[in-house]
């Protein structure tokens, strides 16, 4: 018999990206490994937004909180991150909430689960950018090449 894995916390970082949000969120309804979503919203403004958040369920497996919008590091600041993350087994998936997730694999996170286990001694593994559509001007695709 296969063990179900333990979910895994995943946090969206955001911020008055709601199209970005959905997409996250539609992602992650499709994956084929269980997470306990947290919406980490660092201060949004923009009415639909926070009428979207406002109306969304929480439970145990998704839950949104009002944060600090001190820049992109901020939620590791968060003593309730640390606590959360140290609650459920220590690892989590973190991602902005203005990613394009719509080619990613329903298999992405059961991977990056898999190569964190076999690399342990890394401490954080990711997926890549996509660089096949990067423009043949930029540093970018020259380093790339």
């Amino acid at each position: 018999m296969q063990r179900v894995p333990t979910p895994v916390p995943f946090f969206i970082v955001t911020h008055n990206r709601l199209s970005g949000l959905h997409n996250a969120l539609d992602f992650l309804k499709n994956q084929d490994f269980p997470v306990r979503i947290v919406i980490a919203d660092m201060k949004s403004s923009y009415p639909p937004m926070l009428s979207f958040l406002g109306s969304l369920t929480q439970d145990e497996n998704l839950q949104v909180w009002s944060c600090e919008n001190i820049g992109p590091r901020g939620l590791f600041f968060e003593t309730r991150f640390r606590n959360f993350v140290n609650a459920n087994g220590g690892s989590f998936f973190l991602a902005d909430g203005d990613l394009d997730y719509s080619n990613t694999s329903i298999k992405l996170l059961g991977e990056l689960v898999g190569v964190s286990k076999r690399y342990a001694g890394f401490r954080k593994v990711g997926a890549g950018l996509r660089l096949d559509d990067l423009p043949v001007h930029s540093d970018a695709y020259r380093d790339w090449e």
